[in-house]
């Protein structure tokens, strides 16, 4: 059978051996003291604490129910979902299930045992779960307290190292999938918005062009890589409201003459290829060729050329151009003559 034992303040020891259900009244000595003997003044399902004045209390501001412990807020009617700690009114809770390893932590909601339940109105309700190294997050829109609803399932880092975004199991094998049920706004965006705001997004809109990827400066597209059900396009903006001071293109030929194609090998694996020195290209047509000759970086590692090929397109169209008014004069001229010596050579034969 166990005791009680209670110390005075002083000196001395009173120790209390129950052995048939009476009321003990005690007074302790010297500084005196508080002994709670009944359940009065206890707040139901209130966790018992020592106040500053040690005396034993309870309030509102912990609550256990037997299975689930509320922190300022008494606990809802939780049900299978194992153990819940829930914070506030507000509806925040931290719950795990032994059964199957799952943690959960979440946000104006709880678990009736077969449904979630909004427990404020006009705010979302938001999910996290964690389950045998897989995370999960879920989100519901805003609906009015008391509301049953089902969480859609956000995003899901898998215990593979695969990070899904709007699905919840691969596309492909690829360590990120990215995909929107419907509409058309951007599925994947970046921005740098401290640099004038270059980014780039990829959607589709519904004019038989898919936009698998679009890039922006400033707001305004500069260029898209775009299918259209047969082709792969890769495009640079050319609309003629972006233009002005247009004038024709009178030196193409001259600047192909200029030009310097050359074969070569990568210095990498040695492959033999052909193609343009970039720094050479660049002295002739400058913005389709990205760094400077021989540039380097803070570290003194080299910033190496980039150059677009197409750049030179337009100089070739011109220079067919220029070749076709000279062909078509020189056979006017030919035409010309012909008839002259057809001439000639009926005045002799006569």
């Amino acid at each position: 059978m166990g005791s009680v034992v209670l110390n005075g303040a002083t000196s001395g020891a009173t120790t209390i051996t129950p052995t048939d259900a009476v009321t003990v009244s005690l007074t302790l000595p010297s500084t005196g003291g508080t002994l709670q003997t009944s359940g009065a003044g206890f707040t139901t399902n209130g966790v018992a604490y020592a106040t500053s004045t040690s005396a034993l209390a309870t309030g509102s501001a912990l609550q256990f129910d037997g299975a689930n412990l509320g922190l300022g807020v008494t606990p809802s009617a939780w049900g299978g979902l194992g153990a819940v700690l829930q914070i506030n009114t507000g509806g925040t809770f931290l719950g795990a299930s032994g059964s199957n390893s799952t943690m959960i932590l979440g946000s104006n909601a709880y678990y009736n045992g077969s449904s979630y339940v909004f427990k404020t109105s006009s705010s979302p309700a938001a999910l996290y779960q964690q389950n045998a190294g897989t995370h999960a997050w879920s989100y519901s829109g805003a609906a009015t307290a008391g509301n049953t609803f089902n969480f859609t399932q956000a995003m899901t880092l898998d215990n593979s190292g695969n990070l899904l975004v709007g699905i919840t199991t691969q596309v492909s094998t690829g360590r990120l999938g990215v995909q929107k049920t419907s509409g058309n706004h951007n599925t994947i965006e970046a921005k740098q918005q401290d640099a004038g705001g270059y980014n780039f997004y990829s959607n589709a809109y519904p004019n038989g062009y898919y936009y698998h990827m679009t890039f922006t400066e400033q707001d305004t597209q500069r260029g898209s890589i775009t299918s259209n059900g047969t082709s792969v396009l890769y495009n640079t903006s050319s609309d003629y409201r972006l233009k002005e001071n247009v004038t024709p293109i009178t030196n193409g030929l001259s600047l192909i003459a200029q030009m310097n194609p050359v074969n070569f090998d990568w210095i990498h694996n040695k492959k033999t290829d052909h193609g343009f020195l970039a720094h050479e290209f660049q002295s002739l047509i400058p913005n389709y060729v990205v760094g400077d000759k021989d540039g380097l970086d803070a570290n003194g590692n080299p910033i190496y050329q980039q150059i677009d090929n197409s750049g030179v397109i337009p100089f070739l169209v011109a220079s067919i151009k220029e070749l076709n008014t000279l062909v078509t004069t020189q056979a006017q001229t030919i035409t010309a003559m012909q008839s002259t010596i057809t001439a000639l050579q009926a005045k002799v034969g006569a």
